[in-house]
């Protein structure tokens, strides 16, 4: 689904996100991404600003008339973009559907329409994009300089869009959604921090014993590709003076690639304090589909998307 990057035979992790983009760059072959929706002024300059960069190229799905205004606003011509009219996200949805189907493009990205009018029309049967049982989102992300210790590096968050409060199975199916994407990425073996509110297990506090039995099938290659550490709490999976002070042993703790959130409010909170709060930068990417979902906040900035 996202390619690795390999140099003299070994798997290069991408640090920052310009690193990755570098190495996008640098593809022979151009990713085209159907843009659903394309009337959205921060879409229209993302993949202006990646077709300017080399990166990708497009298909504007939507409102013919606020597409092209918004695109002569940012100094484009729409005479550069190939165009399909959609009057509805449904419709949108459904035509790039079809381009998926033909081999015409290799990602899709929302553009002015809800989360939920995306993931309705992607989860519709004959669209043909649904491929894992179950989809979930992954953002990533990078912090402006350290903080509590933990390196300025992409690390990620899920699930903080669709799946509003997973049980056990569902969990473990984004987890394992996750750790593929971070294989993609070169993490040959993310750590991953399944989140509580404390590091013991207790039957009265449900995330505790998800965490508990996600690791305990992770020790018995059940869960495979990855390291689990769980139920452990937020800042002894970020800091490590935090896990010293407290004796916390884990390879996880301190250094946790992937947070495995308890629910979607707790990871979309975290998720909005890193880029509100902390100044960090985000992409975000649905997994389980036929190809790639670029999905962030209808008001995240242009570099992002």
């Amino acid at each position: 689904m996202v390619a690795s990057l390999f140099y003299r035979g070994e798997l290069i992790m991408f640090q920052t996100f310009d690193e990755l983009i570098e190495q996008a760059k640098s593809m022979q072959e151009k990713t085209c991404i159907a843009l659903c929706c394309a009337q959205d002024a921060h879409a229209l300059e993302a993949l202006a600003m990646a077709r300017r960069e080399g990166i990708t190229d497009g298909i504007l799905i939507g409102q013919r008339t606020a597409t092209e205004k918004i695109l002569a606003d940012l100094g484009e011509k729409p005479a550069d973009y190939e165009f399909i009219e959609a009057d509805s996200p449904q419709e949108a949805v459904a035509q790039a559907a079809e381009l998926v189907r033909t081999g015409r493009v290799a990602a899709m990205m929302k553009g002015k329409m809800q989360t939920g009018e995306l993931m309705s029309s992607v989860l519709k049967k004959e669209n043909g994009l649904r491929e894992s049982k179950v989809l979930s989102v992954c953002g990533n992300f990078q912090l402006p300089t350290y903080i509590n210790g933990m390196r300025p590096r992409v690390f990620s968050i899920t699930d903080p869009a669709l799946n509003i409060k997973p049980d056990l199975e569902t969990k473990r199916a984004i987890l394992e959604n996750a750790v593929r994407l971070r294989h993609a990425m070169g993490d040959a073996c993310p750590k991953v921090a399944v989140i509580a509110a404390n590091e013991v297990p207790n039957p009265k506090i449900i995330e505790t014993m998800d965490a508990d039995q996600l690791k305990q099938w992770n020790l018995e290659g059940a869960i495979t590709g990855c390291t689990v550490e769980g139920p452990i709490s937020l800042d002894l999976a970020i800091n490590p003076e935090s896990a010293r002070i407290k004796g916390y042993q884990s390879p996880v703790a301190g250094d946790a690639d992937l947070f495995l959130m308890p629910d979607l409010i707790s990871a979309n909170v975290l998720a909005k304090s890193i880029t509100e709060i902390a100044g960090g930068t985000t992409a975000g990417i649905v997994l389980g589909a036929r190809v790639p979902i670029a999905l962030v906040s209808r008001a995240s900035t242009a570099r992002d998307k």
